[in-house]
Protein backbone atom coordinates (compact mmCIF):
# COMPACT_ATOMS: atom_id res chain seq x y z
CA UNK A 1 0.00 0.00 0.00
CA UNK A 2 1.12 3.44 -1.00
CA UNK A 3 1.63 5.80 2.16
CA UNK A 4 2.28 9.25 0.52
CA UNK A 5 2.05 11.96 2.78
CA UNK A 6 5.18 13.98 2.56
CA UNK A 7 4.14 17.72 1.24
CA UNK A 8 6.29 20.29 0.00
CA UNK A 9 7.65 21.66 3.59
CA UNK A 10 8.53 17.87 4.14
CA UNK A 11 10.82 17.86 1.35
CA UNK A 12 13.14 20.63 3.11
CA UNK A 13 16.28 19.00 4.05
CA UNK A 14 16.39 20.47 7.60
CA UNK A 15 17.10 18.22 10.30
CA UNK A 16 13.68 17.57 12.15
CA UNK A 17 12.07 16.78 9.75
CA UNK A 18 14.36 14.38 8.25
CA UNK A 19 14.13 13.08 11.62
CA UNK A 20 10.35 13.33 11.15
CA UNK A 21 9.91 11.71 7.81
CA UNK A 22 12.32 8.48 8.98
CA UNK A 23 10.22 8.08 11.70
CA UNK A 24 6.86 7.70 9.73
CA UNK A 25 8.54 5.48 7.17
CA UNK A 26 9.64 3.08 10.15
CA UNK A 27 6.19 3.20 11.38
CA UNK A 28 4.77 2.28 7.92
CA UNK A 29 7.09 -0.43 7.59
CA UNK A 30 5.92 -1.72 11.32
CA UNK A 31 2.31 -1.69 10.42
CA UNK A 32 2.24 -5.64 9.87
CA UNK A 33 3.05 -6.29 13.02
CA UNK A 34 -0.57 -4.28 13.69
CA UNK A 35 -2.31 -6.32 11.14
CA UNK A 36 -0.80 -9.64 12.89
CA UNK A 37 -3.50 -9.20 15.27
CA UNK A 38 -6.26 -9.74 12.69
CA UNK A 39 -4.49 -12.31 10.77
CA UNK A 40 -4.40 -14.23 13.98
CA UNK A 41 -8.57 -13.27 14.46
CA UNK A 42 -8.70 -14.62 10.49
CA UNK A 43 -6.78 -18.34 11.64
CA UNK A 44 -9.34 -18.23 14.74
CA UNK A 45 -11.75 -18.49 11.94
CA UNK A 46 -11.61 -22.26 12.22
CA UNK A 47 -12.18 -22.67 16.10
CA UNK A 48 -15.33 -20.29 15.68
CA UNK A 49 -17.23 -22.36 13.43
CA UNK A 50 -16.44 -25.34 15.71
CA UNK A 51 -18.58 -24.23 18.88
CA UNK A 52 -20.95 -21.76 16.53
CA UNK A 53 -24.04 -23.34 16.53
CA UNK A 54 -25.36 -24.84 12.65
CA UNK A 55 -29.15 -25.53 12.08
CA UNK A 56 -27.94 -26.47 8.28
CA UNK A 57 -27.39 -30.11 7.73
CA UNK A 58 -25.76 -29.01 4.60
CA UNK A 59 -23.72 -26.19 5.93
CA UNK A 60 -22.21 -29.23 8.34
CA UNK A 61 -21.50 -31.14 5.68
CA UNK A 62 -19.70 -28.28 3.30
CA UNK A 63 -17.56 -27.50 6.59
CA UNK A 64 -17.15 -30.99 6.87
CA UNK A 65 -15.64 -30.75 3.33
CA UNK A 66 -13.76 -27.80 4.25
CA UNK A 67 -11.99 -29.50 6.97
CA UNK A 68 -10.68 -32.51 4.95
CA UNK A 69 -9.55 -30.09 2.17
CA UNK A 70 -7.75 -28.14 4.92
CA UNK A 71 -6.50 -31.36 6.46
CA UNK A 72 -4.73 -32.30 3.09
CA UNK A 73 -3.38 -28.67 2.85
CA UNK A 74 -1.84 -28.71 6.10
CA UNK A 75 -0.39 -31.90 5.38
CA UNK A 76 1.34 -30.49 2.36
CA UNK A 77 2.60 -27.53 4.15
CA UNK A 78 4.29 -29.84 6.61
CA UNK A 79 6.32 -32.00 4.30
CA UNK A 80 7.24 -28.58 2.50
CA UNK A 81 8.51 -26.70 5.45
CA UNK A 82 10.29 -30.31 6.81
CA UNK A 83 12.12 -30.24 3.60
CA UNK A 84 12.99 -26.52 3.29
CA UNK A 85 14.27 -27.09 7.20
CA UNK A 86 16.01 -29.84 6.37
CA UNK A 87 17.62 -28.48 3.05
CA UNK A 88 18.93 -25.53 5.62
CA UNK A 89 20.15 -27.87 8.47
CA UNK A 90 21.78 -30.02 5.33
CA UNK A 91 23.40 -26.86 3.94
CA UNK A 92 24.88 -25.47 7.45
CA UNK A 93 26.65 -28.88 7.94
CA UNK A 94 28.04 -29.36 4.98
CA UNK A 95 29.32 -25.46 4.94
CA UNK A 96 31.72 -26.97 8.12
CA UNK A 97 32.88 -29.97 6.34
CA UNK A 98 34.82 -30.89 3.47
CA UNK A 99 33.71 -29.69 0.17
CA UNK A 100 34.32 -33.21 -1.32
CA UNK A 101 30.47 -34.61 -2.46
CA UNK A 102 30.38 -38.34 -3.45
CA UNK A 103 27.46 -39.64 -5.69
CA UNK A 104 25.31 -41.16 -3.26
CA UNK A 105 25.20 -37.52 -1.72
CA UNK A 106 24.82 -35.78 -4.91
CA UNK A 107 21.86 -38.52 -5.50
CA UNK A 108 20.37 -38.14 -1.92
CA UNK A 109 20.15 -34.53 -2.47
CA UNK A 110 18.50 -35.33 -5.37
CA UNK A 111 15.92 -37.08 -3.58
CA UNK A 112 14.89 -34.37 -1.07
CA UNK A 113 15.36 -31.51 -3.72
CA UNK A 114 12.44 -33.21 -4.83
CA UNK A 115 10.20 -32.45 -2.09
CA UNK A 116 10.71 -28.82 -1.79
CA UNK A 117 7.81 -26.41 -2.76
CA UNK A 118 8.50 -25.46 -6.40
CA UNK A 119 7.28 -21.87 -6.03
CA UNK A 120 4.87 -22.32 -8.56
CA UNK A 121 1.29 -22.61 -6.52
CA UNK A 122 -0.24 -25.21 -8.55
CA UNK A 123 2.61 -27.38 -8.92
CA UNK A 124 2.56 -27.31 -5.08
CA UNK A 125 -1.45 -27.18 -3.94
CA UNK A 126 -3.03 -27.73 -6.82
CA UNK A 127 -5.58 -30.15 -5.76
CA UNK A 128 -5.93 -27.93 -2.82
CA UNK A 129 -6.33 -24.57 -4.84
CA UNK A 130 -9.23 -26.70 -7.16
CA UNK A 131 -11.22 -27.81 -4.02
CA UNK A 132 -11.39 -25.08 -2.49
CA UNK A 133 -12.14 -23.38 -5.40
CA UNK A 134 -15.05 -25.62 -6.34
CA UNK A 135 -16.39 -25.40 -2.64
CA UNK A 136 -16.71 -21.90 -2.80
CA UNK A 137 -18.31 -22.01 -6.25
CA UNK A 138 -20.85 -24.61 -4.83
CA UNK A 139 -21.70 -23.03 -0.88
CA UNK A 140 -20.80 -19.22 -1.40
CA UNK A 141 -22.88 -18.30 1.19
CA UNK A 142 -21.93 -20.79 3.60
CA UNK A 143 -19.47 -20.31 6.63
CA UNK A 144 -17.17 -22.80 4.80
CA UNK A 145 -16.80 -20.75 2.17
CA UNK A 146 -15.78 -18.07 3.94
CA UNK A 147 -13.14 -19.67 5.58
CA UNK A 148 -12.06 -21.18 2.48
CA UNK A 149 -11.86 -17.77 1.02
CA UNK A 150 -9.67 -16.47 3.80
CA UNK A 151 -7.30 -19.62 3.65
CA UNK A 152 -7.19 -19.48 -0.26
CA UNK A 153 -6.20 -15.55 -0.16
CA UNK A 154 -3.41 -16.55 2.11
CA UNK A 155 -2.22 -18.82 0.28
CA UNK A 156 -2.30 -16.44 -2.92
CA UNK A 157 -0.19 -13.80 -1.12
CA UNK A 158 2.38 -16.66 -0.01
CA UNK A 159 2.64 -16.89 -3.49
CA UNK A 160 2.52 -13.08 -4.72
CA UNK A 161 -0.31 -13.29 -6.25
CA UNK A 162 -2.09 -10.62 -5.08
CA UNK A 163 -4.63 -10.35 -7.19
CA UNK A 164 -5.95 -13.24 -7.12
CA UNK A 165 -6.28 -13.53 -3.45
CA UNK A 166 -8.66 -10.19 -3.59
CA UNK A 167 -10.34 -12.15 -7.03
CA UNK A 168 -11.41 -15.25 -4.33
CA UNK A 169 -12.54 -12.45 -1.32
CA UNK A 170 -14.80 -10.58 -3.92
CA UNK A 171 -16.41 -13.25 -5.41
CA UNK A 172 -17.36 -14.67 -1.51
CA UNK A 173 -18.35 -11.39 -0.02
CA UNK A 174 -21.64 -10.85 -2.17
CA UNK A 175 -22.91 -13.61 -0.24
CA UNK A 176 -21.91 -13.23 2.88
CA UNK A 177 -23.26 -11.59 5.95
CA UNK A 178 -20.84 -8.76 7.09
CA UNK A 179 -22.76 -8.47 10.54
CA UNK A 180 -21.66 -12.00 11.49
CA UNK A 181 -18.68 -13.12 12.36
CA UNK A 182 -16.77 -15.09 9.77
CA UNK A 183 -18.84 -12.32 6.99
CA UNK A 184 -16.63 -9.53 8.91
CA UNK A 185 -13.44 -11.18 8.42
CA UNK A 186 -14.07 -11.72 5.29
CA UNK A 187 -14.90 -8.26 3.96
CA UNK A 188 -11.86 -7.09 6.55
CA UNK A 189 -9.68 -8.97 4.34
CA UNK A 190 -10.84 -8.06 1.44
CA UNK A 191 -10.29 -3.70 2.69
CA UNK A 192 -6.68 -5.12 3.61
CA UNK A 193 -5.87 -6.43 0.09
CA UNK A 194 -7.64 -3.29 -1.38
CA UNK A 195 -5.61 -0.88 0.34
CA UNK A 196 -2.33 -2.89 -0.32
CA UNK A 197 -3.29 -2.58 -3.86
CA UNK A 198 -3.74 1.36 -3.57
CA UNK A 199 -7.11 1.19 -3.77
CA UNK A 200 -8.05 3.16 -0.65
CA UNK A 201 -11.15 5.12 -1.44
CA UNK A 202 -13.00 1.70 -2.02
CA UNK A 203 -11.16 -0.07 1.04
CA UNK A 204 -12.12 2.82 3.55
CA UNK A 205 -15.51 2.63 2.38
CA UNK A 206 -15.89 -1.04 3.57
CA UNK A 207 -13.95 -0.40 6.51
CA UNK A 208 -16.78 2.17 7.57
CA UNK A 209 -19.37 0.15 6.98
CA UNK A 210 -18.16 -2.51 9.05
CA UNK A 211 -17.09 -0.22 11.74
CA UNK A 212 -20.96 0.63 11.98
CA UNK A 213 -22.10 -3.48 12.02
CA UNK A 214 -22.71 -5.02 15.90
CA UNK A 215 -21.27 -8.29 15.23
CA UNK A 216 -18.26 -7.06 13.83
CA UNK A 217 -17.32 -4.50 16.85
CA UNK A 218 -14.18 -7.01 17.51
CA UNK A 219 -12.86 -5.32 14.19
CA UNK A 220 -13.04 -2.15 15.30
CA UNK A 221 -9.65 -1.60 15.91
CA UNK A 222 -8.24 -3.06 12.58
CA UNK A 223 -10.83 -1.20 10.74
CA UNK A 224 -10.09 1.87 11.95
CA UNK A 225 -6.36 2.16 11.77
CA UNK A 226 -6.22 0.39 8.38
CA UNK A 227 -8.73 3.24 7.43
CA UNK A 228 -6.31 6.11 9.54
CA UNK A 229 -3.68 5.04 7.14
CA UNK A 230 -5.31 4.80 3.60
CA UNK A 231 -6.64 8.61 4.35
CA UNK A 232 -3.30 9.38 5.24
CA UNK A 233 -1.93 7.94 2.17
CA UNK A 234 -4.81 9.84 -0.03
CA UNK A 235 -3.45 13.33 1.75
CA UNK A 236 -6.08 13.54 4.10
CA UNK A 237 -3.84 13.58 7.37
CA UNK A 238 -6.37 16.33 9.22
CA UNK A 239 -9.44 13.18 8.76
CA UNK A 240 -6.39 10.38 9.64
CA UNK A 241 -5.78 12.29 12.67
CA UNK A 242 -9.33 12.36 13.41
CA UNK A 243 -9.50 8.87 12.94
CA UNK A 244 -6.20 8.07 15.37
CA UNK A 245 -7.47 9.73 18.25
CA UNK A 246 -10.85 7.95 18.02
CA UNK A 247 -9.07 5.03 17.99
CA UNK A 248 -6.59 5.95 21.40
CA UNK A 249 -9.71 7.34 22.78
CA UNK A 250 -11.85 4.07 22.32
CA UNK A 251 -9.33 1.92 25.07
CA UNK A 252 -11.33 4.70 28.16
CA UNK A 253 -15.00 3.30 27.01
CA UNK A 254 -14.36 -0.19 27.19
CA UNK A 255 -13.39 -0.92 31.16
CA UNK A 256 -13.09 -4.07 32.56
CA UNK A 257 -13.58 -5.01 36.18
CA UNK A 258 -10.54 -4.58 38.48
CA UNK A 259 -10.76 -6.79 42.35
CA UNK A 260 -13.77 -6.41 43.82
CA UNK A 261 -15.73 -5.68 40.59
CA UNK A 262 -14.25 -2.52 40.79
CA UNK A 263 -14.06 -0.68 36.71
CA UNK A 264 -10.36 -0.97 36.09
CA UNK A 265 -9.14 0.90 32.88
CA UNK A 266 -8.06 -1.89 29.92
CA UNK A 267 -4.62 -1.81 29.09
CA UNK A 268 -3.72 -0.39 25.60
CA UNK A 269 -3.86 -2.97 23.09
CA UNK A 270 -0.91 -3.28 20.27
CA UNK A 271 -2.97 -1.50 17.70
CA UNK A 272 -3.69 1.61 19.91
CA UNK A 273 -0.29 2.02 20.86
CA UNK A 274 0.76 2.24 17.42
CA UNK A 275 -1.46 4.63 16.61
CA UNK A 276 -0.19 6.84 19.42
CA UNK A 277 3.02 7.12 17.34
CA UNK A 278 1.43 8.27 14.55
CA UNK A 279 -0.41 10.76 15.92
CA UNK A 280 3.00 11.94 17.78
CA UNK A 281 4.70 12.06 14.55
CA UNK A 282 1.69 13.51 13.02
CA UNK A 283 2.69 16.52 16.33
CA UNK A 284 6.06 16.22 14.86
CA UNK A 285 5.42 16.57 11.35
CA UNK A 286 3.13 19.96 12.36
CA UNK A 287 6.09 21.44 14.29
CA UNK A 288 8.35 21.00 11.33
CA UNK A 289 6.19 22.51 8.91
CA UNK A 290 5.70 25.54 11.88
CA UNK A 291 9.12 26.12 12.35
CA UNK A 292 10.02 25.80 8.08
CA UNK A 293 6.86 28.81 7.57
CA UNK A 294 8.28 30.85 10.00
Amino acid sequence: MSHTISKKELKKTDHLTAVGRNAFEQLVRNQKMVFTVALVLLLAGAGYVAWDKVSSKKEIAVQEEFYSIEKKYLKLKESFDKAEADQKDKTKKDSEKSSKVTADKDSKKAEEDSKLPTGDLMKDYGSVVEAWNKLIDSYPSSKAAGMASLELSQLFLKYKSPKEALQVLSKVKAQQNSDQFMGAMVFHAYAKLLSNQGQCQEAISVWENLEKKKHASFLMEPAKMGRALCLESLGQSEKAEIVLKELVADNNNNPSSGRGGAPQAKGKSAIQKTAEKYLRFMKLKKSASGAAAS
